[in-house]
C-alpha cells in the first residue's frame, strides 16, 4: 500500500511504523501525566502566592502603626490592639471569603479550647459595610475581637495581597511574620507567638 510518496510499505513495515508512533504515543502520555504533574502544582499553587511572599517578607520587621483604627460592631472607632505591651495577632478577612471562614473558623475552635487568648486577636474586615460585618459576626460568633475597615485603609497601608492575611504582632508593635491563604501551621504559630509573651 502507498502511504506517503515515492515510498511503498510493505504490511510488516506499516504495522511496525505503527507500533512505533503507539509507543511514542504511550510514552508521551505517562510523561505528561508523571513527570509534569510537580511542575504544574508548583504553576498552580506557588507561581501566583509569589507577589505575596514578597510583600510580607517586606512588610515583615516593619513598625506597625501607633494609631490603628477601625470601627467596632457598635459603629464605633476603636484603636487597637488594646494591650500594646503583649503580643497580638491581627487577621485582614472578607464576609464573602470562603478561605477566610475556614481560617476564622479555625482559631474559633483554637480559643474556645483554650489553646489560644482571644482577646489578642483581631479580625478586620476589608472594603465592606460594617452591618454585614456585624451580620455575619451575629451568626457565625467568633470569640475574639471583630472589627471592620470599611474603606479599606489598611489594605492600602500595609500592601495587603489578599485575604485571609495574617500579620503577627511583637510588643514592639513589628511584624514578625505574615501570610496570606489557609496556612497549615498557621494555628501553631500563632500559639507559639502568643506564648511568648504570656
Amino acid at each position: 500500500m502507498s502511504l506517503y510518496k515515492g515510498r511503498d510499505w510493505t504490511c510488516k513495515e506499516y504495522l511496525d511504523m505503527m507500533k512505533e508512533v503507539f509507543t511514542l504515543e504511550f510514552r508521551l502520555r505517562s510523561f505528561k501525566i508523571s513527570n509534569l504533574f510537580w511542575p504544574l502544582l508548583f504553576a498552580v499553587v506557588f507561581i501566583p502566592r509569589i507577589g505575596g511572599w514578597i510583600k510580607h517578607w517586606q512588610a515583615e520587621g516593619n513598625q506597625v502603626a501607633k494609631d490603628l483604627t477601625a470601627i467596632s460592631l457598635d459603629f464605633k472607632e476603636v484603636s487597637f490592639p488594646e494591650d500594646r505591651s503583649r503580643s497580638s495577632i491581627l487577621i485582614f478577612w472578607a464576609t464573602w471569603c470562603g478561605p477566610c471562614k475556614i481560617e476564622l473558623d479555625r482559631f474559633k475552635k483554637s480559643v474556645r479550647s483554650g489553646a489560644i487568648d482571644g482577646g489578642r486577636i483581631y479580625a478586620i474586615s476589608l472594603d465592606e459595610p460594617t452591618l454585614a460585618v456585624k451580620q455575619f459576626q451575629e451568626k457565625s460568633k467568633y470569640p475574639f475581637h471583630i472589627l471592620s475597615d470599611p474603606k479599606g485603609k489598611m489594605r492600602r497601608q500595609f500592601h495587603i495581597p489578599g485575604t485571609p492575611t495574617v500579620f503577627h504582632i511583637d510588643k514592639e508593635g513589628k511584624i514578625v511574620w505574615a501570610s496570606s491563604g489557609i496556612s497549615p501551621t498557621g494555628i501553631f504559630r500563632a500559639k507559639a507567638h502568643l506564648d511568648e509573651s504570656s
